[in-house]
């Protein structure tokens, strides 16, 4: 019987790596030579116009994509912008498509090991393998990576200017660096793979949204290389979290930060005169610096205390807890976790805890990207929709209030009446009041800002009743001239 022939681990990795590199230069090559020249239908002229002069697009907008691309377009002459964003899309593909070969590499090692060959150390299981069994999860990583890379959908998104392929690359990454993260995870230090997840995760908010559907493998991954033996509930436990953890991202942190950046600057400019911005720049760098406090604190594993308490405050400040963008609702899920842990001091994981904070930190720092849309909407470029130039009108930017909404469960149908604005006036004959309705009503925005006039006074503001609704419109009273537009 002929003995089996053997393959160092390290030639494999060898491998694996000129592969990784050779799949991504073919896959770059194919999109290359099948690109648009100029732009193709539907967003991509404006994608391309909000690339070379960073302007502004549709809502909710896309800061990190602006600025890659914008970097491409540098390269080129002008006349070649469509072209060189084009091809910007065709990297990111083609990095998609090698670090999915990577992952799906990670993935099969697993599944043609046997249980007997877990190490400590389970990046590397052994110093040898059969030929057999590497050539199955070298081949195999290779077909699954080619057949996504000439996938109908993900070529399409390679050659044109969208977000989709630089949203792509983003999520391979976050899984990659999670599988990463469980090869090394008994290694000192292998808790920075999930932390740069994180800031991954944050990044990818500014390119597309969609990223945060990753979050659902993401835990997967983690509970995979955590337990063995998988006890039932558990992996429903896992997707529940996982869900919970999207909810907090995107109906919480989100808006709440929004909200809680808005209050802090109408603090700072309406009732202490400071000026424009200066409450959300110390807001911004307040959440910081309490969020570096905690994470460093408890890298000492010294101080619980302390730590849970900065903590709670910090996440509150994060936004992360303020689900529904409603700060109260941060507020007392905040002060529920500060008592919570001080109770439990003692049975708290502070590993756990610190990877916690530290992944919001960089979350947190991921979203703040969307600071370059204010930058460029206060430059008033020619194309700038929805003038983001304030917080205000940040926050109607990035909840899309310029198309309106559509529930499924109230609101207007298709057979609703538009509501009219009410006239009132007194017959000068009869002396009885005549309504008339000629005027669509428009929700007035409810809060403005008030800077200092030049007397040293803050300008006041009205409150007028409309008549059919009863709702209140805050308009800038006349005793000032220097009231400033910033609508919430």
């Amino acid at each position: 019987m002929m003995e089996e022939r053997m393959l160092e681990t390290r030639r494999l990795l060898r491998i694996r790596n000129i592969a990784a590199w050779t799949l991504g230069l073919l896959s770059f090559l194919l999109y290359a030579f099948t690109a648009e020249p100029t732009v193709s239908f539907w967003d991509c002229p404006e994608y391309v116009a909000s690339a070379v002069r960073l302007e502004p697009g549709h809502p909710p907008g896309n800061p990190i994509w602006m600025l890659t691309a914008h970097f491409f377009t540098l390269l080129v002459p002008a006349e070649k912008a469509a072209l060189a964003v084009n091809l910007m899309s065709g990297v990111c593909s083609a990095g998609a498509v090698s670090l999915l070969f990577l992952t799906l590499f990670i993935m099969l090692r697993r599944l043609t090991a046997w249980r007997d060959d877990y190490t400590a150390n389970e990046s590397e299981h052994g110093h040898t393998m059969p030929l057999r069994r590497a050539f199955t999860i070298l081949f195999g990583s290779i077909i699954g990576a080619v057949i996504f890379a000439v996938s109908d959908t993900f070529w399409f998104s390679a050659v044109e200017a969208e977000v989709y392929a630089f949203s792509a690359l983003l999520t391979a990454l976050s899984l990659w660096l999670a599988f990463v993260w469980g090869e090394k995870r008994h290694e000192p230090h292998s808790s920075r793979y999930l932390v740069l997840a994180a800031y991954v995760t944050g990044l990818s908010i500014g390119v597309h949204q969609l990223n945060l559907l990753v979050l659902p493998a993401f835990a997967l991954v983690i509970v995979f290389y955590e337990n063995r033996n998988l006890r039932r509930g558990v992996l429903t436990a896992c997707m529940v979290a996982s869900l919970v953890v999207i909810a907090a991202v995107l109906f919480a942190m989100m808006p709440g930060v929004l909200n809680l950046g808005a209050e802090f600057e109408l603090l700072a400019v309406n009732r202490l005169g400071l000026p424009f911005h200066s409450g959300l720049i110390f807001y911004v760098g307040l959440t910081i610096a309490l969020l570096l406090t905690a994470a460093l604190l408890g890298c000492r594993g010294r101080h619980r205390t302390a730590v849970i308490i900065v903590g709670a405050v910090a996440l509150f400040l994060s936004g992360v807890l303020s689900f529904g963008g409603k700060i109260w609702v941060g507020l007392a899920l905040a002060v529920l976790l500060g008592v919570a842990g001080i109770i439990w001091c003692r049975r708290l994981n502070m590993a756990g805890l610190n990877i916690t904070v530290f992944g919001v930190m960089f979350l947190f720092l991921g979203y703040c990207s969307y600071g370059i849309i204010m930058i460029r909407g206060a430059a008033n470029p020619p194309m700038n929709q929805g003038t983001p130039d304030n917080i205000f009108a940040l926050r109607s930017y990035i909840e899309r209030d310029q198309y309106g909404e559509n529930p499924l469960l109230r609101g207007r149908t298709p057979y609703s009446k538009p509501l009219m604005m009410e006239d009132v006036e007194r017959d000068t004959l009869t002396g009885k009041l005549k309504a008339s309705y000629t005027e669509f009503y428009r929700d007035p925005a409810p809060r403005r800002y008030m800077p200092m006039a030049k007397d040293g006074k803050v300008a006041r503001c009205v409150i007028r009743r409309n008549l059919i609704c009863g709702c209140r419109a805050f308009t800038p009273a006349p005793t000032s001239t220097h009231t400033a537009a910033g609508p919430a």
